[in-house]
Formats: structure tokens, C-alpha cells, sequence
């Protein structure tokens, strides 16, 4: 199964920053996508940080991870350095739904 650059980013920073093997790493980053509607394949920068945000503090602490939620924000400003080139931009609906619903000033 391909994965997308910024899952594999995010998989080698969960594993660095946790301890966790990589197959768990990446296992418990999958669980968090997939509660979260998200696909492996194509997750964005943008998508992950919401993953990491709210999704992924409770699937580190059931892997047995102390810290889970201060891991969780080191994982989300290092992924906020990272230039993964045009997976910056929200995709197109999305982009168009945010400005939607957004409210006008």
C-alpha cells in the first residue's frame, strides 16, 4: 500500500519522539487516520495536524506512551516545518468549503 510523504514523515517522527517500533508507529498513526475519515495514501499536512491535534493523544496513550499529548504538540510544530511542496495546499473542495464557511466580515 502506498502511503503519502506526509504520513511517512509523521510515522518516523512518532516512532523518534515515542520509542515505539515502526510497525507500531505506523499502526497506531493508521488507527488515528481512520477515525478520523482520512486515507494513509493521501492525507495532507493540513489533515494531519488536526490528526495529531485531536485524534492521535488517545491512540499514543493506549500504545502505552506516557506523554502522549506533549509528544502530540512537539509531533504538530515539527510537522509545521516540514516542506511537503504542493501537499501544503488544502485540496480544492476543501478549499472551497472553508472559504464557504467561513463567515464575511
Amino acid at each position: 500500500m502506498t502511503t503519502s510523504p506526509v504520513f511517512d514523515w509523521t510515522g518516523h517522527a512518532i516512532q523518534d519522539h515515542t520509542g515505539l517500533e515502526a510497525l507500531q508507529a505506523r499502526g497506531t498513526l493508521r488507527f488515528a487516520l481512520k477515525e478520523g475519515g482520512l486515507d494513509p495514501s493521501s492525507v495532507t499536512p493540513h489533515e494531519m495536524s488536526a490528526v495529531i491535534k485531536q485524534l492521535l493523544p488517545k491512540f499514543l496513550k493506549k500504545s502505552g506512551v506516557d506523554d502522549a499529548d506533549g509528544v502530540c504538540v512537539r509531533l504538530g510544530i515539527a510537522l509545521n516545518t516540514q516542506n511537503f511542496s504542493q501537499q501544503d495546499q488544502p485540496r480544492a473542495a476543501e478549499a472551497f468549503f472553508q472559504r464557504a464557511l467561513t463567515p464575511k466580515r
